[in-house]
């Protein structure tokens, strides 16, 4: 999986690219799609803290979009 994640953040124009498209999807409340594109990106760069806060604040919010089984 990480050769695959490497060439997509390539293609994607780069770590930095990536991280600043992640943001600005971050920003506009895209959960989802930020979440796919840091996963990428963390398994490109695991060493990358700034990726890895983010991806962590995406998931910690795109979970409370989930609809819930509470009554």
């Amino acid at each position: 999986r990480w050769p695959a994640a490497k060439k997509y953040v390539e293609f994607m124009g780069g770590r930095d690219a990536v991280l600043d498209k992640a943001r600005r999807s971050f920003e506009s409340g895209e959960y989802r799609w930020t979440a796919t594109v840091l996963d990428h990106l963390v398994f490109a760069h695991p060493d990358d803290e700034a990726a890895r806060e983010l991806l962590a604040r995406t998931l910690s919010l795109y979970t409370l979009t989930l609809p819930t089984n509470r009554e």
